[in-house]
Order: structure tokens, then sequence, then C-alpha cells
């Protein structure tokens, strides 16, 4: 990738609004998410269409895992009602108002996988196990059916919304599964609020964590995707893996 540039950044920043300086932000823990408060108005949108992406490919999705309390209840023979992620849908939305080519794949609730089949992949235990290099053909092949389910292999970009603690965990496993089966493997690129600590030592090898709210980093962040930019310099985006 390119060096930073110093002209879009500026230009992204006269919309920005509520950012911490991006001294600031390079001063945090690279991996770690920060209080930064990004919000997108109405008074924002002239401005950002200069940062339109007409015809990137971008696949948003939601992993099949499920919370420790989900498993519990499932286990105790209780219905938990499972929802759709309407904050996917929305960035989804306002991506494709900015001429990108979206897909948006919710593994939790379209993607065929069973309850016991969403607790395997749920399974803390066994994700450590895998993320340290024991073989698991089981799991290998529940993240063959998400891969054939995200179908992305055409994709500019996989952005994953994290909205647990389990599934940074799955997505590396999901990056390296894709990377073990040759072919091209799109950029990753995570958002969400939830990097649990466990996740510390394997999320760096993902491409590009999005903090906090999204509309705004993931626009500039696939902009600059686009354009052969480094991502890292947009205020809350950070990239993760050094070679990225």
């Amino acid at each position: 990738m390119k060096t930073r540039d110093p002209s879009f950044w500026k230009a992204s920043s006269s919309f920005l609004k509520g950012f911490t300086p991006l001294r600031e932000l390079l001063r945090r823990p690279r991996v770690m998410p920060c209080d930064t408060d990004v919000s997108v108005t109405l008074e924002d949108m002239p401005a950002m269409s200069a940062y339109r992406v007409e015809g990137f490919r971008l696949t948003l999705g939601l992993g099949p895992a499920v919370t420790p309390s989900f498993s519990a209840d499932r286990s105790a023979g209780n219905k938990t009602e499972i929802f759709p992620h309407l904050g996917l849908i929305q960035l989804g939305g306002f991506m494709h108002g900015f001429g990108a080519q979206v897909s948006v794949k919710d593994a939790l609730i379209e993607g065929g996988f069973s309850d016991a089949e969403k607790m395997e992949i749920s399974d803390e235990g066994r994700l450590l196990a895998a993320l340290g290099g024991a073989s698991d053909p089981g799991l290998d092949a529940l993240l063959d059916r998400w891969i054939a389910y995200l179908d992305a292999s055409d994709a500019d970009a996989i952005g994953l919304s994290s909205a647990h603690e389990i599934d940074p965990l799955t997505f590396v496993l999901l990056r390296r599964r894709l990377l073990a089966l040759g072919g091209r493997v799109p950029p990753f690129i995570m958002g969400g609020r939830w990097l649990h600590e466990l996740s510390r030592p394997f999320v760096n090898e993902l491409d590009v964590l999005i903090l906090e709210e999204g509309e705004a980093p993931l626009l500039l962040a696939c902009h600059a995707l686009r354009h052969g930019q480094d991502p890292r310099w947009i205020p809350g985006v950070t990239v993760l893996r050094p070679d990225g």
C-alpha cells in the first residue's frame, strides 16, 4: 500500500465529527477499541460524496457463533429468539447509497446452521485450540459451510460484525481457512465493540479493525482500499496486519 496521503486525511477530517485526535489514537494499543465517537449527519453527506465507491464489491456478514448464554438456554431446553442484525442492514444500506455493491450475509439466521452447530462453532476452548494449531476436521467443515454461504470469492472486501466476545476468534479462523483452501482472500474488515482479551494474540491476522460506529470509517476504508491508500490514517480505523 502507499504511504500516508496528507490530502486524503485533511479532506476526510473535514466531515468526521467528534473524533479523538488521530495522534492520540495512534498512541493507544493498536488492537484495542477506543472511545472514539463517530457520527454521520445529513450535513456531512455532500462532503462524503467525494468518497463514493462505485462498484466496490462489499460482503457484510455476521457469523454463526452464539453467546454462552444462548448455549446455556438451549441446553436447558429454553427457546431463545434470534433477531436480524439491524446494524448490519443499516451499514449495507449506507454503503449502497455510496455506490457499493453490497451483499449482506447473516449466517446466524440464514446460514443454515442448526442450534447444535452454532454451539459447536462457539466453543471457546475448541476455538482457542484450533487457533493454537490443533487439527479439528469438524470445525473445518463448519467453516467451509460458512465460506460457501458467504460466497465472497470475488468481493473487494469482507466486513464482519463482532456482536460478542466469541466472534473475533471465529473471524480469524475463517480467514485462516480461506488461506488454507488457496485462491484469493479479500481484505478482512472487522467492526464492532467486542475485542475480548482472548482475541488479542490472534486478531492482528485480520486486515482492518473499525473502532466504534462504522459508517464513515467503513466508507473511507473501502475508498482507501479501492485507491491503494493506507486506511490506518483514517480516524476510527486500525490496520492490524503488518503486511496489510
